[in-house]
Parts: C-alpha cells; sequence; structure tokens
C-alpha cells in the first residue's frame, strides 16, 4: 500500500484543485446588472474627447432635462409610437479645453465645423452633435443629448424614452 500512497495523493490533490477551479469560476462569473457601470463617451474623428464621471460637472444645469410627454407621437409608417427625451449637462473647464483644442484645428463650412461629436453609450451610438462654426473659437461648456422611446402603445413608448434617459443619467453621475 506504501508504494501507492504519492499516487492517491497526487489524485487528491488534484481532484482538490478541480473543485477549487470549479468553485472560483462559478463565483467570478455571476454577474449583478444593476452594479453595472454604463459607458458614455463623446468622440470626434475616432478619439474620445469626453468620458462619463472626471469630464461632467453638472447634470442638467438648466432644469431641462427630462422626457417630453407631450411631444409623443404616432409614427404611421413604422405603425409605432415614438416619445422624445432631452438631457442636458456641464462639462468640466479642463473638458472645454480640450474639446475647444481639437475643435479649433477642425475646418468649417456651410455654419458647422466638418466632425461631429458622436455619443457612444456602452459601445453603441446614441446621438450625434454638430457643432457651429462658432465653437472652434468659443467652445461651449453645455451639452445636450436627445433620443427617443419606441412603442406600439404611447406609454411603452413612454416607457422605453423613460427607461433610455435613466439609463443615460446614471451613466453620467457615474465617476
Amino acid at each position: 500500500m506504501k508504494d501507492n500512497e504519492p499516487i492517491v495523493i497526487l489524485i487528491i490533490l488534484i481532484i482538490l484543485l478541480v473543485v477549487i477551479t470549479i468553485f472560483l469560476t462559478s463565483c467570478g462569473s455571476k454577474t449583478d446588472e444593476s452594479k453595472s457601470i454604463d459607458a458614455l463617451k463623446f468622440v470626434i474623428n475616432g478619439e474620445t474627447i469626453i468620458t462619463n464621471g472626471v469630464d461632467i460637472a453638472k447634470i442638467d444645469p438648466n432644469n431641462t432635462s427630462k422626457v417630453l410627454k407631450d411631444f409623443c407621437f404616432m409614427q404611421e409608417s413604422a405603425k409605432q409610437y415614438i416619445c422624445p427625451y432631452q438631457i442636458s449637462f456641464k462639462i468640466t473647464d479642463e473638458a472645454v479645453k480640450r474639446i475647444g483644442k481639437k475643435v479649433s484645428a477642425l475646418n468649417a463650412s456651410n455654419g458647422f465645423v466638418s466632425s461631429s461629436i458622436e455619443v457612444y453609450l456602452n459601445g453603441v451610438k446614441i446621438d450625434e452633435l454638430r457643432l457651429p462654426e462658432s465653437a472652434r473659437k468659443n467652445m461651449t461648456s453645455i451639452f445636450e443629448i436627445s433620443g427617443v422611446g419606441h412603442g406600439a402603445a404611447k406609454e411603452e413608448a413612454l416607457a422605453n424614452s423613460q427607461k433610455e434617459f435613466d439609463k443615460i443619467i446614471n451613466a453620467i453621475k457615474n465617476k
């Protein structure tokens, strides 16, 4: 029996290692959607210029952020309701300088700079902001994102609009 002891010990260690690996893997794979952090970023020509958190100074500085319940309408061609929302926020002075430097180098035509600011939430483009030509010399610190919720009924469209609105507000708040 003593000749088999090293083999038995090795088998026990391997089984123990497998059990520990399975335990650690199952603990690490659980995700809680409510704790996930949404990533919001603003991009010009492929370069991220604003991110949620550190670049945001204040949400809704003009008290205009809301789901626009009175502006819901039926889109006949798609046979669905659409309800818009808008979110305004102020960026930090450092972010204003960073964007101003980038925008001042862009060309302008027809009253707008040549590149828009693309807004992404978790890697999905949710909006595109066109900047007036005046932004090349005087960059604003207040931005507004807008979007819509869709639904077969007005109530569903309102609920979807509120859900998207809340998701973006939470992303802006994330530090």
